[in-house]
């Protein structure tokens, strides 16, 4: 008796703006043949799929793999306390590499010390990938925990919605609130603007050398001195209104430990909480620092990048699209890839891993591999009005929808509603605008659980489907504590 072939059931683990080279490395980083991922929790992605059209890269793995690595993070939380020293050495290894690669003198070195510096940066690259892979996976693989401390916190206090987001968070200030707090300072220590004095000339060039990676996801410009310069005469001009934001980012640190300590006296928390609480504040730190070490990885690459291009004859934008094997191919044998090829990718193509390897597919076969993928997977109803989230900065709003999955996508105005895969770096000057924050992905430890809390922007996570239900144009009502979007008709607006 023949036995029915068991059919694959793809899920979607993300959808960025990436290139082809960051997709490929983030495949090195999680297929079970990663040492690193090995090591720390003995399972990883074997079949993995990248759908990229344009930049808009959707990864994809089987469900049952994608379930078998979170139930072994869910298994183990403790991984991160274990290992949080030697991540954090890590990171700060990294960090201090990337940052080198921007003070080389490019144009004298050999094909061979150009290539090995390639290589570095795509081994540092996928060891710290594997990293963030497992701190991606916190917000599902981590939900009992999370539940378990919601469910206590239910017990003592059944209206305070937020505690649970409150005691996630960090003791500290995260470095996108301080880049907000310090800038907001010099704007208003400046006693004019025109001419602008030279002491606060001087505090926008320190800060601009501070950060000037913050916007960085790809190829955006780095702040530079002339951008906070215009920044500070838009805000000047805003002063007098500006007093009580400046007051509350100065004041943030001090009333976030306050606050966490008070809930901690009235909840008196049993050791198992406790550890739970520290659990997630270590990990939403972590999650802080490798966007920190990724941004800066993008923009302290470039010079990198843009000599491998003058070396094999190609555009700067064409290097992050040929992978490792293909660069290494032309130092080692002057063999250039395939223009064509080259040329397909821009628009669309698929990546596909397996058993370690990995394969790019352009036209007919691209799409031959992405109608199987998109077959396989599951689909979302049509007709849904009501779409349900976590939590992670309580509130209500009501606005107009804009979807971004990077900043590439944005036409933003003043009390939009933003509506996105998840946030990251470069959309924070896009977060202070919104009236309220809706994500696909992440929970109470994301990038925008955190800042949206540091804002102060009601904000709803891990919906699973909001890019995919709410359109451009949509006018939804947030109702951020009960984690509930509701669209409106045109008769509500």
């Amino acid at each position: 008796m023949n036995r029915m072939m068991k059919l694959p059931t793809y899920t979607q683990l993300e959808a960025r703006y990436n290139d082809l080279l960051t997709n490929y490395l983030k495949y090195r980083s999680r297929n079970p043949f990663n040492k690193d991922i090995q090591r720390l929790i003995g399972k990883g992605l074997n079949r993995y799929f990248v759908i990229s059209k344009k930049g808009k890269s959707e990864h994809y793995t089987l469900k049952e793999e994608s379930d078998a690595v979170d139930a072994v993070i869910g298994e183990t939380p403790d991984i991160f306390e274990r290992n949080g020293e030697s991540f954090k050495k890590l990171f700060s290894e990294a960090d201090a590499f990337f940052k080198s690669l921007s003070s080389k003198e490019y144009p004298e070195l050999s094909g061979q010390e150009l290539l090995d510096l390639y290589k570095v940066y795509c081994d540092i690259f996928t060891q710290q990938g594997t990293i963030v892979y497992l701190l991606f996976r916190c917000d599902d693989s981590l939900k009992p925990l999370t539940d378990d401390l919601r469910d206590f916190l239910a017990e003592k206090e059944p209206d305070q919605h937020d505690w649970a987001a409150t005691l996630g968070l960090p003791p500290h200030e995260s470095i996108f609130l301080q880049q907000e707090r310090e800038f907001l300072n010099i704007v208003m220590n400046a006693p004019s603007i025109n001419p602008l004095p030279q002491g606060i000339v001087k505090q926008l060039e320190r800060h601009a050398e501070r950060f000037c990676w913050v916007p960085i996801q790809s190829d955006e410009h780095p702040w530079d001195v002339a951008h906070f310069t215009k920044e500070l005469e838009v805000k000047f001009s805003k002063k007098e209104d500006l007093r009580l934001k400046c007051s509350q980012a100065n004041s943030y640190l001090s009333n976030l430990k306050q606050k966490q300590q008070e809930i901690l006296e009235k909840i008196q928390p049993t050791p198992k909480i406790i550890r739970i609480i520290r659990t997630l504040q270590n990990i939403a730190h972590l999650r802080e620092l490798r966007k920190v070490v990724y941004s800066k990885a993008k923009l302290y690459s470039r010079q990198l990048f843009k000599e491998i291009a003058v070396r094999i004859g190609c555009s700067e934008a064409e290097v992050p699209l040929l992978t490792p094997e293909e660069v290494e191919a032309f130092f080692l044998s002057q063999k250039k890839a395939d223009s064509k090829a080259i040329a397909g990718r821009k628009e669309h193509y698929v990546l596909e891993g397996n058993n370690g390897n990995i394969q790019i597919y352009t036209d007919d076969l691209a799409r031959e591999k992405e109608t199987h993928i998109l077959e396989h997977s599951p689909k979302v109803s049509e007709g849904i009005s009501l779409i349900k989230g976590m939590l992670a900065c309580k509130g209500k709003a009501k606005g107009r929808v804009r979807i971004l999955l990077g900043k590439k996508d944005a036409v933003f105005e003043q009390g939009d509603i933003l509506v996105t895969s998840m946030t990251t770096p470069d959309l924070v000057p896009i977060m202070e605008k919104s009236a309220a924050i809706i994500t696909d992905e992440g929970g109470m430890l994301c990038h925008a659980a955190i800042v949206s809390r540091e804002l102060g922007i009601p904000c709803i996570v891990g919906t699973k489907i909001a890019t995919k239900v709410l359109k451009d144009g949509d006018v939804v009502e947030v109702d951020a504590t009960q984690g509930i979007i509701k669209k409106l008709s045109g008769s509500d607006v």
